[in-house]
């Protein structure tokens, strides 16, 4: 049995059912406070773009404020379902990568000034990004992150997944350790360098920020892994994968 530490805020359970090779234990070490804004701000944007689940949260929670010309650009194809079934003319990038929601808006040929939604924490900065390529482009931080300083009972866990820097900074918040045996995932760079930055440990960085993408990145790589340390082991090169 491989016991995985899932660090996401409010993940989605149904993705991380156990199975008999794979128990998840979920724990999340930050907060969410969504910001008022006025609706009238919103009004004068066409195209809305988006990176994570709690700004599809607060786009929800205001929706009074948005009209039917306006399209969201998200990040996934999980967030931009959310905002379809609210009503909402929304697309996703194609690899759930920053890169391909930038070639998204390319493709796309917007005009007019492009809205980014994020999070105080937010280390993608999209707003420079559009900027770069020519976009006039405005930032609205919509959510806070607050770090939750609690302390996990059970430290030794085989595999432990992060999803943010901010996750990061929460589990070492509460004085959090994981056993020197652990392997670490993270999304993102920025994830990693935080990983690296604060916990001192090597981590694998999953190419793909979409949850059930990273999921399935991490499952497919401890199954290669075990495979190739079984044939290794057969040939008595090195021991077997554990």
């Amino acid at each position: 049995m491989i016991h995985f530490l899932i660090t996401k805020y409010r993940p989605s359970k149904d993705i991380y059912a156990d199975t008999k090779e794979w128990q998840f234990h979920l724990h999340s070490f930050i907060s969410i406070n969504y910001l008022s804004i006025a609706s009238d701000t919103l009004e004068k944007y066409q195209t809305i773009c988006l990176t994570s689940h709690r700004a599809v949260d607060w786009v929800l929670e205001q929706k009074k404020g948005w009209h039917n010309q306006q399209q969201f650009i998200c990040l996934s194809e999980k967030q931009a379902d959310r905002l379809r079934q609210a009503g909402c003319m929304a697309k996703a990038a194609d690899h759930a990568t920053v890169p391909s929601l930038i070639s998204k808006l390319c493709e796309l040929k917007v005009s007019g000034v492009v809205l980014v939604l994020r999070g105080d924490r937010c280390t993608i900065d999209l707003k420079h990004a559009l900027q770069g390529l020519g976009y006039a482009c405005d930032a609205l931080v919509v959510y806070e992150t607050i770090l939750q300083s609690k302390q996990i009972s059970k430290p030794a866990y085989d595999v432990a997944l992060f999803y943010s820097p901010s996750g990061v900074a929460g589990f070492v918040s509460g004085d959090n350790k994981l056993d020197r045996n652990c392997l670490i995932y993270a999304i993102g760079k920025s994830t990693g360098a935080e990983v690296k930055r604060k916990l001192n440990r090597d981590v694998r960085i999953s190419p793909v920020q979409d949850e059930d993408a990273f999921l399935q990145y991490v499952k497919d790589e401890l199954s290669n892994s075990k495979k190739q340390h079984a044939f290794q082991r057969s040939k008595e090169v090195y021991p077997g994968w554990c």
